[in-house]
């Protein structure tokens, strides 16, 4: 909701709202009523943080963040970066 009165989602039917048992049917653990004491930098959730995080900030769509350049090295992962392939995977769910 913060996101449409924020008028980042202009059309209230692109919100999608699930409650935790809809997300944990498609394989998304969902916790509520929990405060998050750590996040694991090794697996580079911060960096994904910061990144979504500008994302919002700046406005982008969908099609933006699922084409990001965003910085890669071979030996450590590869072009696509689960950002781009959850926007990716959003997008053809709307």
């Amino acid at each position: 909701m913060p996101y449409y009165i924020g008028d980042v989602i202009k059309e209230e039917r692109r919100l999608i709202a699930r409650t935790p048992e809809k997300f944990r049917e498609t394989g998304v653990d969902v916790r509520i009523d929990t405060r998050v004491e750590e996040v694991d930098g090794k697996a580079g959730a911060v960096s994904r943080i910061n990144t979504l995080s500008a994302a919002l900030w700046a406005g982008l769509t969908l099609d933006d963040v699922g084409y990001l350049d965003l910085a890669y090295a071979p030996p450590f992962g590869g072009s696509w970066d689960l950002i781009h392939i959850a926007a990716q995977a959003l997008k053809r769910q709307l």
